[in-house]
């Protein structure tokens, strides 16, 4: 975990709409105890006050009363339970909702309209589908996924946000993208492909073969931290629902994007 966050600490740096405070990020963790202890370590470093955990887990007393411990020390629930009371100890619950409501609504507005003032969201499940911010340029994954989780993951970082964002990155620490066609098949085997301009599934493999043969003649790049070596694949992705605009862009799948479309292109890359 300590090697991801300092990956996190090198691009917030380096790359890109991240040094610049333009864009920001989301970290995929796998469970929501080390969503809690990747938020413990970054409370360490330039992301405090900058950063927030959001998943579905809301603090209940009840949740710790039958843990018991030996002196100075906690359980696993009991630091979920600890790390979600210190954070929402200044939350003050709005009408119809209760603190972790209040915090999540909070974080997510400061993410997508502050992104100099938000920077990263640690999330497990939540804002995985459906959450919609162009400000997202990087996604950090540190969780096993696959089918629908992961594409749908990926498309968090590919809606266009000004002139400066040309890609959308992920940063896998889990070997997923061996099963990126997989869930592109499974994913696009949905999409209506009855509009002009064929299937979008045959489109997208194609894609994906002509970036396979070109990155075959790019060897690995180093970045980051030393140990940091990155097999990098391009992607072109489309939500479901926007056939009418992957018909738009299909006819430029190996250069960038026509101009009235919302997405960009999605660089994966991989830490061995």
């Amino acid at each position: 975990m300590g090697r991801v966050v300092a990956d996190i600490i090198f691009d917030f740096s380096d790359k890109p709409r991240l040094s610049n405070e333009c864009g920001n990020a989301l970290l995929v963790a796998s469970s929501i105890y080390e969503a809690c202890k990747y938020y413990e370590l970054l409370q360490k470093t330039q992301f405090k006050g900058k950063c927030a955990v959001i998943t579905s887990y809301n603090p209940l007393p009840k949740d710790i009363t039958l843990e018991e411990v030996g002196a100075n020390t906690e359980t696993d629930k009991q630091f979920i339970y600890n790390t979600y009371t210190e954070l929402l100890n200044d939350v003050d619950a709005q009408p119809g909702t209760n603190k972790t409501e209040t915090y999540e609504e909070w974080a997510k507005a400061m993410f997508t309209k502050e992104p100099a003032n938000m920077q990263l969201l640690v999330v497990v499940d939540k804002l995985l589908t459906g959450f919609d911010a162009p400000s997202c340029t990087y996604l950090y994954i540190d969780k096993s996924m696959q089918d629908h989780g992961l594409f749908q993951a990926i498309c968090r970082t590919n809606r266009l946000d000004g002139d400066d964002k040309d890609f959308g990155y992920i940063v896998d620490y889990k070997d997923l993208f061996k099963k990126v066609e997989n869930a592109i098949a499974v994913y696009t085997s949905e999409i209506d492909d009855s509009t002009d301009g064929g299937s979008p599934e045959v489109l997208l493999q194609d894609r994906l073969k002509r970036q396979r043969n070109r990155s075959t003649r790019t060897p690995l790049r180093t970045g980051g931290t030393p140990e940091r070596r990155i097999a990098t694949h391009s992607l072109l992705l489309w939500e479901h629902g926007d056939c009418d605009r992957f018909a738009g862009a299909r006819a430029t799948a190996g250069s960038p994007l026509q101009s009235d479309s919302c997405f960009c292109p999605v660089l994966c890359e991989h830490i061995q």
